[in-house]
C-alpha cells in the first residue's frame, strides 16, 4: 500500500506490459502527471476500502464484546525468574468496560501446564472503539513458563452488564485487520 519508486528493469513484465510502459515514458509530461494522479487516487480507493472492510470486521467483534489486538508472555530478567504477560484489547462495543476478568495458563517447553491458572483483573474504563493495554509483571515467579493460554474471560460493562467470552481465540484480530486499521494512509505524504 506504499508509494515508491523502482527501476522497471527491476520489475518483470510481459511485452505488452513493457511496451505499456515505454509508452507512458514516452509520454507528455501532462500525461505522465495525469497517469501519476490517477494511480494515486487508484491508491487511495484501495487503501479506504481495506480500511472499510477492518473496520466492518472489527464491528463484528462486538457480538463477542471485547477484541485482543495482541498478548504474549515476556522474561522479566535476565537477573531474576519471572514471566510477565502484556495484553492489548480494543474495545468494539458501544458501551464502556468497566472490568475485564482473565484467567492464564501458563505452559513450559514441553508443553505440560505450569503450576495453576493465574487470574488478572484489567481495570477500565475502556471507552467505546478504545484500546487500552495491561502488563502484568511476575505473573509467575519462574522462567519456566514459555507461552500461555488464556483460559476465559469475563467482560462487566459499567451499566452492570457482563458477558463471558466463551472461546478467547476467536477474539483475536488478525494482522491483516491490525495493519489495515492502524497503519498510516501510505499516501499521506504525496501531493
Amino acid at each position: 500500500g506504499k508509494a515508491f519508486f523502482m527501476k522497471a528493469d527491476d520489475v518483470k513484465l510481459s511485452l505488452e506490459g513493457k511496451h505499456k510502459l515505454d509508452s507512458l515514458e514516452n509520454s507528455s509530461s501532462n500525461v505522465q502527471e495525469i497517469f501519476w494522479h490517477k494511480t494515486l487516487l487508484l491508491n487511495q480507493i484501495l487503501y479506504y476500502k481495506r480500511l472499510d472492510d477492518a473496520l466492518k470486521k472489527v464491528k463484528s467483534y462486538s457480538k463477542y464484546g471485547l477484541a485482543i489486538k495482541n498478548w504474549g508472555v515476556y522474561d522479566e530478567s535476565e537477573y531474576t525468574d519471572g514471566t510477565g504477560i502484556r495484553i492489548n484489547f480494543l474495545n468494539p462495543t458501544e458501551q464502556i468496560i468497566k472490568y475485564i476478568s482473565i484467567t492464564f495458563q501458563g505452559y513450559n517447553a514441553v508443553d505440560d501446564p505450569y503450576g495453576r491458572p493465574i487470574s488478572k483483573r484489567c481495570i477500565g474504563p475502556i471507552e467505546p472503539k478504545e484500546t487500552a493495554s495491561y502488563e502484568f509483571e511476575y505473573a509467575w515467579f519462574s522462567d519456566v513458563v514459555e507461552y500461555a493460554k488464556i483460559r476465559s474471560i469475563t467482560v462487566t460493562y459499567k451499566n452492570g452488564t457482563s458477558k463471558t467470552v466463551a472461546d478467547p481465540s476467536s477474539i483475536m484480530l488478525s494482522d491483516d485487520i491490525l495493519e489495515s486499521i492502524f497503519a498510516s494512509n501510505p499516501l499521506e505524504d504525496f501531493d
